[in-house]
């Protein structure tokens, strides 16, 4: 396992149990996903995470943690089971934010390829449609 494989398994469990803990709590905000979104395919999920009735924001740690797993793992984690509920709570706006995020930093960042920056265009411009 390298380093950056440890360092997101250990961000995952951070934020996994952070979240059960608010849960507990009666803190953490409803699930707009159907229960099973992860069995899903892509092409019947997006309309469900694009609802225009989902015009809130995510949280900026939110779209930190976003810009931050893309920017280092690429786009094979652009349609996991960790990413797709995050970016679920994007506003269209902040799906503009996040492509022009990548866009500057693709020069310093391998793992931010032209099939990644493609990728989020076509999400960004099926949130706006």
């Amino acid at each position: 396992m390298s380093d950056r494989d440890y360092d997101y398994e250990r961000f995952s469990a951070l934020v996994e149990r952070t979240r059960a803990e608010l849960k507990k709590q009666g803190a953490l905000p409803h699930n707009p996903l159907p229960p099973d979104w992860d069995l899903m395919p892509l092409p019947r999920l997006w309309p469900v995470l694009n609802d225009r009735k989902r015009q809130r924001r995510a949280a900026e740690s939110t779209f930190q943690a976003v810009a931050y797993v893309l920017r280092t793992h690429g786009i094979k984690r652009l349609a996991d089971n960790w990413m797709l509920p995050r970016l679920a709570e994007f506003s269209s706006e902040q799906m503009r934010d996040l492509l022009a995020a990548l866009t500057r930093m693709q020069p310093r960042y391998p793992a931010i390829t032209d099939e990644l920056i493609s990728a989020i265009k076509d999400q960004a411009n099926g949130i706006e449609q």
